[in-house]
Order: structure tokens, then sequence, then C-alpha cells
């Protein structure tokens, strides 16, 4: 009677194949954070910022003449008021996972949503 071995019986060498790179997961997609501008605060100025800007000039469509001075254009400021807030969360996260998990879940969840849409 011969014996034939089959994978079924020999679990130890039935092994599964982990992949390290973790798939995309989906993250919102924060559009209007592209355009938005940085500014560094100093601390303990307050927690409202005014910003201003001068308008655009108008298009100049018509060739100087010599000799003529044109009129001036007038120049228009605006200010903007911002009051500063915080928003954020958390993950609990020991030093555990960190010795003992296979991803990198510190990594994984601490890019900026900005960066990663």
């Amino acid at each position: 009677m011969a014996l034939t071995q089959s994978i079924g019986v020999l679990t130890a060498e039935n092994k599964t194949y982990y992949e390290s790179r973790l798939l995309d997961r989906a993250l919102p997609r924060l559009v209007h954070a592209r355009w938005g501008q940085t500014r560094p605060i100093p601390t303990k100025e307050g927690s409202t910022v005014d910003f201003r800007k001068y308008g655009a000039l108008t298009a100049v469509t018509s060739a100087l003449t010599e000799g003529v001075t044109p009129d001036p254009e007038s120049v228009t400021v605006t200010s903007a008021t911002a009051t500063l807030a915080w928003y954020g969360s958390f993950i609990r996260y020991t030093d555990q996972l960190d010795l003992i998990g296979i991803d990198d879940s510190l990594m994984e969840f601490s890019k900026p949503c900005w960066s990663a849409c």
C-alpha cells in the first residue's frame, strides 16, 4: 500500500502569504483645502486674525499717448477676519502595537487628509 502526502495533510507547509503594502482606504476629499493658505500665528497673540488684501488693478487695453499722463487708478483694500478653531480625533495606540503589530499603523493614521486626498 503506497502512502501519498497531500498539502491537506502537511498543514505546516500550507502557508499564507502576507502582503505588507496596505490597500488604499477611502478618505474624505477636501477639495477646498487645496487653495487654502497657511500662516504662522505667534503665541499669546489671541485667537482672531485680521487679513487684508489689495484688489487687482484693472487691465489696460489701450496704448499710452505721448505727452499725456493717464488718470490714476484707485486701490481697494479688503479685510477678512478669521477665528482659530482646532479639529481632530485620535486612535488608541499602545507600545505593544508598535512592538508587535506587523503594519505601520501610526504612519497610516497620521497622514493629514489634504496630503492623502
